[in-house]
């Protein structure tokens, strides 16, 4: 959906049955109608939302990692909280959508470098 806010348009989408309300930044309809299109494409493969919706699901993903390693009893949470601070430290600021194999690759190349500390 896209309406008008005072002179700019704004664009409201769903996502898993939660409305998301963004400024297009714009006046222009036609640059606005191209954003909402390209909100909507996001909402479609799962990587619309706001800032805090990213932070909450790599929380949850961070989380499951934690009680991965801890419940196969191969580690404990100790050592799964080091390993982890690596990765918070390496992705900070990202986006857990824009992060993929070629980010997952670089990551480890580096680590390797490092001796693995």
């Amino acid at each position: 959906m896209l309406y008008l806010r005072g002179e700019t348009w704004w664009t409201k989408i769903h996502q898993d049955g939660r409305p998301f309300y963004e400024s297009t930044g714009t006046k222009d309809e036609r640059k606005a109608r191209k954003i909402l299109h390209d909100r909507l494409t996001r909402a479609e493969s799962g990587t619309a939302g706001t800032p805090e919706s990213f932070l909450r699901d790599l929380r949850r993903r961070r989380e499951g990692v934690q009680r991965a390693l801890h419940g196969d009893g191969a580690r404990d949470l100790t050592e799964a909280g080091y390993r982890l601070a690596h990765l918070d430290r390496y992705f900070r600021g990202r986006r857990l959508a824009s992060i993929g194999t070629r980010d997952s690759e670089a990551y480890a190349r580096k680590r390797q470098a490092q001796g693995g500390q």
